[in-house]
């Protein structure tokens, strides 16, 4: 019997990256009776360039005519896949080796729920040490109990127990922890692998000031309702140490000095390939910290002005 592999892939107005990211998949090699399908879904990029993705063969195109977010375009695009596996990657993603989907397939026969696998980058430069590291932290902490420490840009499930815990939660419109609150919830109804045969890699072009530019919008939006569904976790992930709202004698520093994240961000990003790996890693930690303990210290005024604009 024939198995089939689906692979989703949420876009918006990255479809360079997409169609890399497509001939990449179709060159993976798979067990004999697999058979690959591949869902990219439009998040309602509205640009005209989706086009460029070549539907001719084993890939659909999913349009959304509104943006919604990662986590509900994920779940449009699962909603399209007949596979008994569904991979989720990102479009700034590639296999990281020719037996990636192999290896995801290979994790998923053990009894597992799910499988997530290192995100490393590409070349040789400050970012992709710094993310190799931060990847094999990652597999570390998993490898301690800690098993929500995948990525959606690299992570497969079970059809059947993606669709028993509900899929992504569509709260999560913007950056941060929308992946880790589904490894949660799948840990309630199976066991989840790390596989190092299955590596993704990332190839966008990283910058600290977009890094704490993330971690102020992840601060702002996406941790309160992470830390209030699962709090053990968003405390042993660290992140509860920097919120103001758990510790209120941070608000004060954070208020003064989170406006120089972004600025520090920018003025240090150039000289991280320069400087000693260590130094480098240590400005990048502060800026992400302080950026966002910011964006907890801001969290209730940017609520309040979107409550405000929502009753006009």
């Amino acid at each position: 019997m024939t198995e089939v592999v689906s692979v989703v892939v949420p876009v918006y107005r990255d479809w360079q990256r997409a169609s890399s990211l497509i001939a990449s998949l179709q060159s993976q090699a798979l067990p004999s009776e697999t058979r690959l399908e591949i869902i990219i879904v439009d998040d309602g990029s509205d640009d005209g360039k989706s086009s460029v993705i070549d539907t001719t063969s084993n890939t659909t195109l999913l349009t959304l005519l509104k943006n919604a977010g990662r986590a509900a375009a994920r779940n449009e695009g699962f909603t399209k896949a007949s596979g008994r596996i569904v991979v989720f990657m990102d479009c700034d993603c590639l296999p990281g080796s020719t037996r990636s989907l192999w290896g995801h397939i290979d994790a998923m026969t053990q009894g597992v729920v799910a499988s997530t696998g290192h995100v490393f980058g590409i070349g040789h430069g400050f970012w992709d040490r710094y993310q190799q590291r931060a990847s094999c932290r990652r597999a570390s902490a998993h490898a301690a109990g800690q098993v929500w420490m995948g990525s959606s840009q690299n992570m497969a499930v079970l059809a059947d127990a993606f669709r028993d815990v509900g899929g992504f939660d569509t709260r999560y419109r913007q950056y941060g922890f929308e992946d880790r609150d589904l490894l949660l919830r799948l840990a309630r109804v199976g066991d989840i692998a790390w596989s190092k045969e299955a590596p993704a890699i990332h190839t966008d072009k990283l910058c600290l000031e977009g890094v704490a530019r993330k971690m102020v919008e992840a601060a702002r939006h996406s941790a309160p309702l992470f830390a209030k569904d699962h709090p053990d976790a968003y405390h042993a992930l660290g992140y509860g140490n920097l919120d103001t709202e758990a510790h209120h004698w941070l608000r004060i520093p954070a208020r003064t000095l989170g406006p120089l994240a972004l600025p520090f961000a920018r003025r240090i990003d150039p000289h991280l390939q320069r400087l000693p790996f260590t130094l480098s890693a240590f400005f990048v930690a502060s800026a992400s910290a302080l950026a966002f303990m910011y964006g907890s210290a801001t969290r209730s005024v940017s609520q309040d002005s979107s409550n405000d604009r929502s009753r006009r």
